[in-house]
C-alpha cells in the first residue's frame, strides 16, 4: 500500500437505480474502469448551489406590478384615457421590473464566471 500512488480508499453505497445510471453513463463516455470514471466525475464535476430566493422575490414583485398594471388597463378601458400620473406609474413599474431582472441576471453571470474559472 505504501508504494501506491493512490493510497486512500473511498467507499459509498448506491441503490440499484443509481448503479444502473452510473453504468449507463460509463458506457456513454467510453469508460471501462469504474474507479477511473468515478474519480474523473468527482474531481472534474463542479456543482453549483443556486439559491432561488432572489428569483422567487422577482416573481412576486413582477406579480404585484402586473396587478397594478392590470388595474391601470381596466381604468383605461373604463374611462378611455390614462392620466399623466398613470403613465408615469407604468413607466416606473417597468423600470423596477428591469432593475430587479438585471440584478438577478448579474448574480447568474457571477455564478457562470465562477464555474468557468474552475474549468481550467
Amino acid at each position: 500500500m505504501a508504494n501506491r500512488k493512490r493510497n486512500i480508499q473511498l467507499t459509498f453505497w448506491v441503490s440499484e437505480e443509481e448503479n444502473y445510471l452510473i453504468n449507463q453513463r460509463m458506457k456513454e463516455t467510453g469508460f471501462k474502469d469504474r474507479s477511473k470514471y468515478l474519480r474523473k466525475r468527482a474531481i472534474d464535476t463542479h456543482l453549483i448551489n443556486v439559491h432561488t430566493e432572489g428569483l422567487n422575490a422577482l416573481k412576486n414583485e413582477i406579480s404585484k406590478i402586473g396587478v397594478n398594471i392590470n388595474q391601470l388597463v381596466r381604468k383605461y378601458h373604463y374611462e378611455g384615457n390614462l392620466d399623466k400620473i398613470d403613465i408615469e406609474l407604468l413607466q416606473n413599474y417597468m423600470k423596477k421590473i428591469i432593475q430587479i431582472a438585471n440584478k438577478e441576471d448579474d448574480k447568474v453571470q457571477g455564478i457562470y464566471k465562477l464555474d468557468k474559472r474552475n474549468e481550467g
